[in-house]
C-alpha cells in the first residue's frame, strides 16, 4: 500500500485539503494515490510537509535523494 493510500484510509487524510494547499485537483491525487500516476518529484516536499509522510516513503525509488530527511 502507498504511503498516501494509508494516510487517506486511516482516516488522517483529507485529499481534498491537501489538493487544495498544494494546488493541484483531488482528482489527480487519487490517481497517484492508486498507482495509477507516480507522484511528481516536484510535488514530493510539500506533500511530505502537510501530511508528514516522509520523503522517502512517498518515493522510495528516490530514497538517496531523501535519505537525510
Amino acid at each position: 500500500m502507498s504511503a498516501l493510500k494509508e494516510w487517506c484510509s486511516k482516516k488522517r487524510g483529507n485529499l481534498a485539503g491537501l489538493a487544495e494547499h498544494i494546488n493541484t485537483s483531488a482528482g489527480y491525487l487519487c490517481e497517484i494515490k492508486e498507482d495509477i500516476k507516480p507522484l511528481p518529484t516536484h510535488m514530493i516536499r510539500s506533500i511530505s510537509a502537510y501530511t508528514g509522510i516522509p520523503a522517502r516513503e512517498l518515493r522510495p525509488d528516490l530514497w538517496e535523494i531523501f535519505k537525510d530527511e
